[in-house]
């Protein structure tokens, strides 16, 4: 590790954090420390970071807002990237974006509409940055981020860079060829729409107040902890099983919205690890559904998966 933080500094590639934990960087607020945080300075920084780093066999992780994220509390003996730090963030030509990928989307929304643009609104109010709703086909209220994606540019582990289109991306709900293939993204080019910013941001409200009735925002959480089996609400399974308000140690199944697992303060990310895990049995039982997850679980012993 003492290798590539030294080409870090001495290339002048970014930012490097020691000791910082995923309780820190992850919005559920759960999980142990990192050995390396780094920060490039631009895609190019990363991309010569990447060479560099790829054939020495340490796992990397890219974070994003950490808002869909359980991570163990045992030590991350890796390397999380975080895009935050990028030196830029997205140029447009009229209508079409290119966003890169440690951009927040609700960040975007807001910068858009000033310049009359919309067609993202739906994605206002979610926490995440670009690259991960790309990667998870992020969206609500029946819209998602491949309805108006024209395609992306990521890199694969083996350090080639390839642009995709929307069809070759395989988008399906909650999933895309990103996840599948574990690629990383590096930017997305978006088709937006002419609107006027003041019917965005009366759109935006009206969505806020929707999610505060109907979420639990002001907790610790990481959004939907699984997706929608086909033709059901997974909110329904959970509540239809009685794990409505469950709560293994400090980690809580919101009395809200049963697909919703909050920490109540200093939850132990194996406690709520069980509590998904009970919940999945509980719905296997009953319903014969396998609920699937839509968070990512890191850094955890496979016999503890299972």
């Amino acid at each position: 590790m003492k290798n590539i933080i030294n080409y870090i500094i001495v290339n002048n590639l970014g930012d490097i954090q020691l000791n910082k934990t995923f309780k820190e960087l992850t919005t559920l607020k759960i999980g142990g420390k990192i050995e390396l945080v780094f920060l490039p300075n631009s895609i190019h920084s990363f991309l010569k970071f990447y060479d560099y780093a790829k054939d020495l066999n340490i796992p990397i992780f890219i974070l994003g807002s950490g808002s869909n994220v359980l991570a163990s509390d045992e030590k991350y003996l890796g390397i999380v990237v975080s895009f935050n730090n990028l030196d830029i963030k997205y140029f447009f030509v009229q209508n079409v974006v290119t966003v890169y990928a440690g951009y927040k989307v609700a960040k975007l929304v807001s910068d858009m509409a000033r310049h009359n643009l919309g067609g993202i609104e739906f994605l206002f109010g979610i926490p995440g940055t670009m690259g991960g709703v790309v990667a998870m086909n992020a969206g609500a209220y029946g819209k998602q981020i491949s309805d108006i994606l024209i395609g992306a540019v990521c890199l694969d582990r083996a350090g080639s860079i390839k642009y995709y289109t929307n069809k070759e991306l395989q988008f399906g709900y909650r999933s895309s060829l990103v996840r599948i293939k574990d690629l990383i993204v590096l930017w997305a080019i978006i088709k937006l729409e002419n609107k006027s910013k003041d019917i965005i941001n009366k759109e935006t409200k009206e969505l806020i107040v929707k999610r505060k009735t109907t979420q639990p925002l002001n907790t610790r959480n990481a959004g939907c902890a699984f997706k929608n089996p086909k033709g059901y609400y997974a909110w329904s399974l959970i509540d239809g099983v009685g794990m409505r308000g469950a709560q293994i140690g400090e980690a809580k199944i919101s009395k809200k919205h049963p697909n919703f697992f909050i920490n109540e303060r200093n939850a132990k990310a194996e406690d709520m690890l069980k509590l998904l895990k009970l919940t999945r049995n509980k719905v296997l039982e009953k319903y014969n559904i396998n609920l699937i997850y839509e968070w990512v679980l890191l850094n955890f012993h496979e016999n503890l998966l299972m």
